[in-house]
Parts: structure tokens; C-alpha cells; sequence
């Protein structure tokens, strides 16, 4: 069978990027990737994905994806927690083009809400834990009734609350397949040289309290084999890919994790750029050297609130100033990019939480920046685009700011001036050459001089 992967229009997480792009650059969907090449790896069936993030019209080029492509026999939709109206849409269209198509549901819709998911979705299928041995056996077993009964882990007919199906061992899954999509579609001005992508060194919860809200389904901790993924950073090399994103929530690179990863990275001499999102700690510095030595370029550092009674209650601990800003000078120096990630909106975070952010920032000399919905807040709320906006506005009209701006306008001149000078003094003058017809002027000028033996009148 051919299944037809869909990654619904959903809202973006992050509502203010400072950043030139780099937090809120879209990549290829992580959960529909790796769902879509465990197809075309594990099983004897095809499939392939659509992307409506990107595209403008999307409806009218998803109903051009059923006509025109290869007939597909299945729809996978990814269900996110907050896309409910972009799931709604998907649904719409796939019923108006293909009412006959079995529609299926993955993602944590189905998982949070098993019993009124179908209903609310308007998906035939439901698939609760990990999606890719429920989808396996369903696409084998879908045209023998009663063994299409007995899956577990599918809400069905007759079956609309089951327990989920988490894989104990991540090797039996799949990750994802970068070649089978178009690269280009996800290109951006963060990243002229080529594209970035996204990888997830694991799945589930982890022990940390920030964790619980990126995964409120209760799914296990589990972390892939590294050797898997150190593969998988190879092969980036030659897709014209600049930068392998590790997009796991913050808790999941501390300090054991991260050593093995770097003595992994270390034994097979990586050539590739990597980055990856850690909590807003300050880092020893054998592993800020460590970090730079196996080519990482970037490091999202993460603030879950500003508020200090909110960042305890999340079992985070906001740092000091001068060892922040210590680290950041130390990684700008060895070229590593600091951006920093604030999690905004939560419910029970005190007012003035935009005048935090702006403290913050400015305590650290305007440091790069983005505003981004807590993963329990839906990216829609009103509440916060009125936040990135009293943000933005304080920062835009600071007039320290604008000072800063300017001196760093200067030093970038100044420095470029520099280096174009110093290429004059220090590359040698080569020596003139002369073209095959050109001819000596002083032997010219000998043989124009008057001698005796010249004509006069």
C-alpha cells in the first residue's frame, strides 16, 4: 500500500524570533519523518509525505497531490497536541477528494484524548504510543477484518479506548530519511549555505519537571543507540546540509549523556556542524572546549521563566549575570552562537512577564533571542503576541540599544577595513609582466634621440 504522510498547517511555536531566523527556521517534521521512513525501511509497503507549513495554497496542492501523484491507499495525518483546526482542515480536503481513503491519526491527539479523538478528528483510525508497529500491522492486516480488530494500540470501531504502545527499543524504529524529500523547500536567509534539519536523540519523558510539559502522554524515557545517530550525522555531510539540529527537550543532554556523545563524535573524527537546545546553565569549561573540538555551532539555551518562584516550581534555577555573560563572551570568541529561548504564557506565571524577558536580555547585553509558547500553552493565544510585542517595542526604542548596534556597526567596518589592508601589506607585489607586443619606451626613446649621423636641413 502507498500512505500518504500529512504535516497539517500548524501554528508556529515560536511568536518572536531575535535571532536572524535560526530558533524558528523550519525543518522537515520530526514525528512524521521518522514515521515515514520506518515505511520504507521496516515494511514492504510505500509512502510519501506532504508538508502544508511551507506551501501557501495547500489545499489546492494536496488536491493536486492526490490526482497527479501515485495513487495513494492510506493517509497518515499527524495530530499535534494544539492542531486541532489544521487537523479539521487536512480532514476536509482528503473527504472532499478521496471520501473512500482510510484516514488515520498519530501523534498526541489520539493519545491525551483516545475515546473523543476519532470524533473530533474525523479520522477512521486512531494510533495511540509510538505510531510506526501499530501502522506496520494495520497496513498488513487492513483488508482481514477480525486480525485488524485485534491490533493493539488502534482506536477502532469497537474499540475507542485502548492502552498505548510505547517501543521499548528505539533500534526497531526508523530515522528519518532526508534524501526522500525536497531540502530546498525548507530554505532560509539563517542559513545561505545550505539547510538545517532536525533530529531527536530520543522519545518520551524525561526526569526533569520542564519535561512533563513537552510530553503530558505519559510515554516512557527512552534514548536512541548514539551510534545511530553519529551515522546519521555522517550522512548529512553530502545532502548540503550545514547544521544537524538536536531538538530533544532540555533535560535530556545532561552531562553523562552529553560526554558520551562527544567521546562518540570524537572516535569517528566528525566533519559535521551540530547544535543542539540545552537548559540557561552555566557550562564547565572542559566542556565548552570539548564542544568547540567536535564542531558544535550553536546551543539554544533555554529559560523557562523568568520569575524566580515559577523557574523553582519547574526545578530550574535562574543563573547569575556574570557567569552568563562570561560563557557567552568565552563561545563568541571560539565561534559558537549563543540564542537564547524564553518560554512565555504559562498559567501560573505572575504579571509582567515582558518586562522580565527585557531585563533579562539587557542584563546580557541584548544576547540573541526568541519568544516561544510553553509546549501547554496553545501558540494561538492572544495573550501571547501581546507579550512579543511589548518585548520588541522595549527593545526597539532603547536607546542603549541603538548605541550598542552602532559601535558593533563600527567595529565591523573597522575590522573589515583591517583585513582588507593587512592583504595589501602582506601580499607581495608581483613583477611586472610584459605582453608578447608590448615594447621597451627607453629603447624607444634611444632610438628617437638625434646622432650624427641624422638628416639635417
Amino acid at each position: 500500500m502507498e500512505v500518504l504522510v500529512i504535516q497539517p498547517p500548524s501554528p508556529p511555536t515560536v511568536i518572536l524570533d531575535q535571532t536572524g531566523g535560526r530558533v524558528g527556521h523550519l525543518a522537515p517534521p520530526w514525528l512524521p519523518m521518522c514515521l515515514l521512513s520506518f515505511i520504507r525501511q521496516r515494511t514492504r509497503h510505500t509512502g510519501r509525505i506532504f508538508d502544508a507549513r511551507f506551501r501557501v495554497n495547500w489545499e489546492e496542492q494536496l488536491e493536486a497531490n492526490l490526482a497527479t501523484k501515485k495513487h495513494a491507499d492510506m493517509t497518515a495525518v499527524f495530530c499535534g497536541r494544539h492542531d486541532a483546526d489544521a487537523v479539521g482542515r487536512v480532514v476536509a480536503v482528503l473527504r472532499r477528494v478521496r471520501p473512500e481513503m482510510p484516514l488515520v491519526g498519530f501523534g498526541e491527539m489520539p493519545v491525551l484524548n483516545p475515546p473523543a479523538f476519532r470524533a473530533e478528528a474525523g479520522v477512521h483510525f486512531g494510533l495511540v504510543g509510538d505510531p510506526e508497529p501499530t501502522l506496520r500491522h494495520l497496513l498488513d492486516n487492513y483488508a482481514i477484518l477480525f486480525r485488524r480488530q485485534r491490533i493493539a494500540g488502534l482506536l477502532q470501531d469497537g474499540a475507542e479506548n485502548v492502552a498505548p504502545i510505547w517501543a521499548s527499543d528505539l533500534k526497531t524504529l526508523a530515522l528519518p530519511e532526508w534524501s526522500v524529500v525536497s531540502l530546498s523547500n525548507y530554505d532560509s536567509p539563517a542559513y545561505p549555505n545550505g539547510m538545517r534539519v532536525d533530529l531527536c536523540l530520543s522519545r518520551g519523558a524525561g526526569r526533569h519537571p520542564i519535561d512533563a510539559l513537552v510530553r503530558p502522554d505519559g510515554a516512557p524515557f527512552r534514548a536512541g543507540p548514539m551510534e545511530q545517530y553519529s551515522d546519521a550525522l555522517q550522512a548529512a555531510a553530502h545532502l548540503g546540509i550545514v547544521e544537524v539540529h538536536f531538538s530533544d527537550p532540555p533535560d535530556v543532554w545532561e552531562s553523562g549523556r552529553l560526554g558520551e556523545w562527544l567521546d562518540r563524535l570524537e572516535r569517528i573524527h566528525n566533519p559535521q556542524d551540530w547544535s543542539l537546545r540545552l537548559l540557561a546553565l552555566p557550562l564547565g569549561e572542559e566542556f565548552r572546549a570539548r564542544l568547540v573540538e567536535q564542531r558544535c555551532r550553536r546551543i539554544e539555551l533555554l529559560v523557562p521563566s523568568c520569575d524566580p518562584e515559577q523557574a523553582a516550581l519547574l526545578g530550574y534555577e535562574i543563573p547569575g549575570t556574570r557567569a552568563l555573560l562570561e560563557m557567552q563572551n568565552w563561545f563568541q570568541k571560539h565561534g559558537i552562537a549563543l540564542d537564547f529561548v524564553f518560554w512565555i504564557g504559562g498559567s501560573g506565571e505572575p504579571r509582567g512577564e515582558a518586562q522580565r524577558i527585557i531585563r533579562f536580555v539587557k542584563s546580557l547585553r541584548y544576547c540573541p533571542f526568541a519568544l516561544e509558547a510553553r509546549p501547554d500553552v496553545p501558540p494561538t493565544e492572544p495573550r501571547l503576541h501581546e507579550i512579543a510585542r511589548d518585548v520588541k517595542r522595549s527593545l526597539t526604542f532603547s536607546p542603549m540599544r541603538r548605541i550598542r548596534s552602532l559601535f558593533s556597526r563600527i567595529k565591523t567596518i573597522r575590522i573589515s577595513i583591517d583585513e582588507e589592508h593587512r592583504d595589501l601589506v602582506t601580499q607581495p607585489r608581483a613583477a611586472a609582466q610584459t605582453s608578447p607586443g608590448e615594447q621597451n619606451f627607453q629603447a624607444l626613446e634611444k632610438q628617437d634621440a638625434p646622432t650624427s649621423k641624422d638628416w639635417k636641413p
